[in-house]
């Protein structure tokens, strides 16, 4: 799905598909919202082996280069699923500009290791897939794993740049 959104203070009224919120605006002017998207994605968790989902569901908006996304996983069974917790999947590759990063938020996560804290993620430049980490007891942002997940939900926002 593709929309497109002008802003003006004088009214509402649509042209080309599209929804402009004020009249007399200029189609060139560097205040149109140009590039506006929601859809769906599939968040996967990286070497998974035979580990299953019940749920594994995404959905994100990107307005011009930002993408907000969340995610819904709910494991049903971690079976050979090994190494580092990973996300891959997402809907667009991250802006590779040096030291620009996105974050991830945790809405709810259950089933969890009781020693993780401050669960989070980061998205690096250039990247389509992220790690979590949590804070280890000695104050560190640690890698998550997949032993540490074990079965259970886990939500979560994710906000970064793509080109």
């Amino acid at each position: 799905i593709s929309e497109k959104v002008r802003i003006h203070p004088s009214g509402v009224t649509s042209f080309n598909n599209g929804i402009e919120l004020g009249s007399g605006l200029d189609a060139t002017a560097a205040n149109t919202l140009d590039d506006y998207e929601e859809g769906s994605w599939t968040p996967t968790f990286q070497n998974m082996g035979d580990g299953t989902y019940t749920v594994r569901t995404g959905r994100y908006t990107k307005v011009g280069q930002m993408i907000m996304a969340a995610f819904h996983f709910d494991v049903d069974a971690i079976g050979s699923a090994s190494g580092a917790l990973v996300i891959t999947g997402l809907p667009f590759t991250a802006l590779a500009v040096s030291a620009n990063y996105g974050g991830m938020t945790v809405a709810h996560a259950s089933g969890w290791d009781s020693d993780l804290a401050n669960l989070g993620g980061l998205i690096n430049a250039g990247a389509s897939a992220f790690p979590v980490y949590y804070m280890a007891t000695n104050g560190n942002m640690t890698s998550a794993s997949h032993a540490q997940l074990d079965e259970g939900n886990f939500l979560g926002v994710i906000m970064y740049q793509t080109a």
